[in-house]
């Protein structure tokens, strides 16, 4: 899929400001992002729901503006006419039976009560929603109830489609089933994900956005906000003892992220000296070794940001 097929909308924050109960929780002074899949991450607490709340109209801005174009059109998006929400714990009426609270969206959204058994049925079967039909709300467990949530979303084919944490509690096989629904979906919608799972992060995601303590740290595309984060890697492989090695370096380098990845180790951080990495390595007397910088994961770029936080 070329990027010019895929569905793109444009973040834009100036001078935002928002929170709870007159309390400033997130500040955004500028930014204009453009992206299919944009991931929202940091730590736990740096303002990822809120951000997304606000996008969602559900928060009031203090000052300033936070909202999402449609790159194509330039048209600001309404959140009750062009955007879907699937929070971290799903959310489905508790005293209906599935089926109903699924056919009442496919009404309000669709036209038609019965789409989810018509051109929706596809992501009934994707979603493996069939067997929750005729449980009731609160007899679904959390899994289940984003099941359902994320199903009513796409059912709905919003223009921009935000997930809170769709990825958490999910194993390898659901991981990769929902990953790949989204990235078959660019062409129809533009998504927003926050997530824990850098892996998954780095594998779907163009852009992302970084939040500290309520504060943007970074946003761009993915190897940019990796090299923002955490400058670049230094890969040690032909080494005979590098359990030894990795003990040196440690205690040498504690302000860099160490790791021992079988018979490599890999350094990363902002403004590392590869001379100083050679003469620390040259302590036992270890000769032979190679030396390559590359580009740091966004899992090992997270890992050093939150380490040197």
């Amino acid at each position: 899929m070329t990027q010019a097929h895929l569905k793109r909308i444009e973040i834009r924050a100036k001078s935002f400001k928002t929170g709870y109960e007159g309390h400033s929780v997130l500040e955004c002074n500028s930014l204009e992002l453009t992206g299919s899949i944009v991931a929202l991450i940091g730590h736990n607490g740096a303002g990822k729901s809120t951000l997304m709340k606000s996008l969602l109209g559900l928060l009031p801005s203090y000052s300033g503006t936070l909202d999402a174009f449609c790159t194509e059109t330039q048209r600001k998006l309404i959140p009750e006419q062009d955007m879907a929400f699937c929070p971290e714990t799903g959310a489905v009426f508790a005293d209906i039976s599935v089926e109903s609270y699924i056919s009442l969206w496919s009404r309000i959204k669709c036209g038609s009560a019965k789409y989810y058994l018509q051109e929706g049925a596809r992501y009934i079967e994707e979603l493996e929603i069939g067997p929750l039909l005729k449980k009731l709300g609160r007899e679904l467990s959390k899994g289940e109830r984003r099941r359902v949530q994320t199903a009513v979303g796409f059912l709905t084919t919003p223009s921009f489609f935000l997930f809170d944490e769709p990825f958490d509690g999910l194993d390898v096989r659901k991981t990769h089933e929902l990953s790949t629904l989204l990235q078959a979906h660019q062409e129809k919608m533009s998504f927003l994900v926050t997530s824990h799972r850098m892996d998954v992060i780095e594998r779907i995601a163009d852009v992302a956005i970084v939040l500290k303590d309520g504060a943007v740290v970074s946003a761009g595309d993915i190897d940019s906000v990796c090299s923002d984060l955490a400058g670049h890697s230094v890969e040690i492989s032909d080494i005979d003892q590098p359990e030894r090695l990795y003990a040196v370096l440690s205690n040498a380098l504690p302000d860099y992220l160490i790791e021992h990845i079988g018979a490599r180790i890999q350094i990363t951080g902002k403004e590392i000296d590869v001379e100083m990495v050679r003469s620390t390595c040259a302590q036992i007397d270890e000769v032979g070794m190679t030396f390559q910088r590359s580009q740091p994961s966004l899992v090992d770029a997270m890992n050093y940001h939150l380490q040197t936080s």
